[in-house]
């Protein structure tokens, strides 16, 4: 799934740089190493790729190996319970019933071998039962931007150690946050998800007519590329909504398999904090691609991410992010990183 834009790592990502083409100082992109982990699951030929059209030749470059008619693109960025239909749909067109694993491209994992392990015991779950199987991941702290996932506390549990859910919450306040934290039974929701294709068809059918009904028309398609046009009129009336309230808050047949393989969310700028280390007062400051060294003077808790060729000072900053692209300098106190989108839509308006 690479259709987003990541606008909340502004000005950095950009509407023909999204966050799925940054490497934030690594060597991969996040959609090349998605890419790469997904060939330890299948073979390139059943890797599918859905984004939007208008980024379609940008990420196709990023994975040269993927055939071109296993590129899936949406007409417009509609959120990701359409992608999910139109993955479906496609899979189903190809290999009758296969078993879906769906793979957000904007997230880091750092432990490939485990991430690999727990997927495949979602895989044998989902194509044994008629389940919609959700990584969960446990909790390190009371994080305000994940969504968490509440399990049955004392249910049974299934033959492939998961467990029922009994519910969604997306993004807590900080007060539920703490709750969630320090109370048995919950999980952040990781994103990947692993299903059939008939067991999520029928979901969205029966919880998401306004994603369901608009694409129902390409389901009886026979081989061959989806028709352009009837993929554009079938967009143009599907309701834009994520998955997870589209169909996994109210489907009565989710399970969880706890997982624990180093995953992060990379939510906004703050994020890196936990990726990139940090010095005695807690500066993290990662300069990319030859950029000269940040001089920092009784600062502490500051990320700085630079890939600008001015130097930069910066002189008692507390709780800050400083950004340093060739073309602009962003500088905000950290509380406020997840409210980057506002001044990304004014500098950069264009792109879904």
């Amino acid at each position: 799934m690479a259709g987003g834009s990541g606008r909340r790592f502004w000005p950095l990502s950009r509407p023909r740089r999204p966050k799925q083409l940054l490497s934030f100082g690594g060597e991969e992109s996040l959609l090349r190493s998605t890419f790469n982990r997904a060939l330890l699951l299948t073979d390139v030929e059943r890797v599918l790729l859905v984004t939007r059209e208008d980024l379609g030749e940008i990420l196709a470059a990023e994975v040269p190996e993927l055939p071109r008619n296993n590129l899936l693109l949406e007409p417009i960025g509609a959120n990701t319970g359409p992608c999910v239909e139109l993955a479906a749909i496609e899979a189903g067109r190809r290999y009758g019933d296969p078993v879906l694993v769906m793979l957000p491209t904007d997230h880091r994992i750092s432990d490939d071998a485990r991430f690999i392990g727990v997927v495949q015991r979602g895989v044998e779950i989902a194509r044994r039962d008629d389940a919609l199987v959700v990584l969960g991941i446990r909790p390190t702290r009371p994080e305000t931007q994940y969504g968490y996932i509440r399990v049955e506390v004392g249910a049974e549990t299934g033959e492939g150690g998961d467990l029922p859910v009994g519910c969604f919450t997306e993004k807590p306040d900080r007060s539920s946050a703490e709750l969630f934290y320090r109370t048995q039974g919950y999980y952040w929701n990781s994103g990947v998800f692993i299903w059939r294709v008939s067991v999520i068809l029928e979901a969205l059918e029966r919880h998401a007519p306004g994603v369901y009904g608009p694409l129902e028309p390409l389901l009886g398609l026979g081989n061959g590329p989806l028709p352009r046009e009837l993929l554009r009129a079938a967009y143009a009336g599907v309701e834009r909504v994520s998955i997870d309230y589209a169909v996994m808050e109210r489907a009565g047949n989710v399970v969880l398999v706890p997982a624990d393989f180093g995953w992060d969310d990379l939510g906004h700028w703050t994020s890196l904090h936990r990726v990139f280390p940090s010095d005695g007062a807690g500066n993290t400051v990662v300069n990319v691609g030859g950029a000269p060294e940040v001089c920092l003077v009784d600062c502490e808790r500051t990320l700085v991410y630079n890939e600008s060729p001015q130097r930069i000072s910066l002189i008692g900053l507390t709780d800050a992010v400083v950004v340093a692209t060739p073309d602009t300098l962003m500088v905000l106190p950290a509380e406020r990183s997840p409210q980057i989108r506002a001044i990304s839509e004014r500098f950069d308006p264009s792109g879904e």
